[in-house]
């Protein structure tokens, strides 16, 4: 197995776990996006980093486009988001270029994504309804 499919890996079985308790605390940048599986049809709780602005979260791809969990919300068009001890729906999924989402970001998080050359962002929208 390749070294980044490696890291993958253990990030899925290991550090994910650990990661869903983390984001499901009251503050944080964690947070857990609920997915369908495109060819399961399972449910999936996968954590990530997101940044809440306004009516929408601003969301760093840190494993690409190729992630699975992203390539599922694409496939449905929508998924569910749990932060700060609320679920949101989201109804859009849009590109948001590094400019607009760094200019969400804390500074901590800025470095970060700079750190591991993030080149995707996205945009979730939470739905009005």
């Amino acid at each position: 197995m390749p070294f980044p499919n490696r890291i993958r890996y253990w990030n899925k079985v290991g550090v994910n776990r650990m990661m869903r308790h983390v984001a499901r605390l009251p503050f944080g940048p964690f947070c857990l996006v609920e997915h369908v599986g495109r060819r399961s049809g399972a449910t999936y709780q996968t954590p990530i980093v997101a940044v809440l602005d306004g009516d929408r979260f601003v969301v760093a791809l840190t494993y690409g486009a190729h992630a699975d969990w992203y390539r599922n919300i694409l496939a449905a068009g929508t998924c569910r988001i749990y932060w700060h001890r609320q679920w949101y729906a989201i109804d859009q999924i849009v590109p948001v270029s590094k400019d607009d989402a760094m200019a969400t970001f804390p500074v901590w998080l800025q470095v970060f994504v700079t750190a591991i050359r993030v080149k995707d962002f996205i945009q979730l929208s939470i739905s009005r309804s």
